[in-house]
C-alpha cells in the first residue's frame, strides 16, 4: 500500500500567536531572591528602554537606556531601585521598550 501525504502551504510560526511578540525577552528565575537575567535578541541597531515599576507605574529603576548592537542581549537586575536600595519583596512590572513595541513582564522578587 502506498501512503501519500498532502502538505498544504503552512508557514512556520502560523498558530494565531503572535510568536515573535511571545519571544521579545525572557526572564529568569521568576520569582527570583538575588539577581532576574533578562535574555533577549535585536535584529538591528536599536534604542532599547529597559525599566523596572511598582504595580502602580512608579519609577524603580532603569536597566538600559540607549543603542544596542544587533544580536543577543543579556541585562541583570539586583533587586535594588536606583539609589542602589534594595527594594521591597513582591511583584513588580519589567518594561521594555523600542521604536517598534512595548512589552511588560511581571516579575516576583522575595528577600531571602
Amino acid at each position: 500500500m502506498r501512503l501519500l501525504l498532502w502538505c498544504h502551504n503552512i508557514k512556520q510560526g502560523n498558530t494565531g500567536v503572535n510568536e515573535a511578540k511571545a519571544k521579545r525577552f525572557t526572564v529568569h528565575p521568576n520569582p527570583f531572591t538575588q539577581n532576574i537575567s533578562i535574555q533577549f535578541m535585536l535584529t538591528s541597531k536599536e534604542k532599547v528602554l529597559f525599566q523596572i515599576t511598582s504595580l502602580s507605574g512608579k519609577l524603580i529603576t532603569t536597566l538600559v537606556d540607549n543603542a544596542l548592537p544587533e544580536g543577543n542581549q543579556t541585562v541583570s537586575w539586583d533587586g535594588k531601585d536606583s539609589n542602589n536600595r534594595s527594594v521591597d519583596e513582591g511583584m513588580y512590572l519589567l518594561v521594555m521598550q523600542t521604536s517598534k513595541f512595548r512589552e511588560v513582564k511581571k516579575i516576583i522578587y522575595i528577600k531571602k
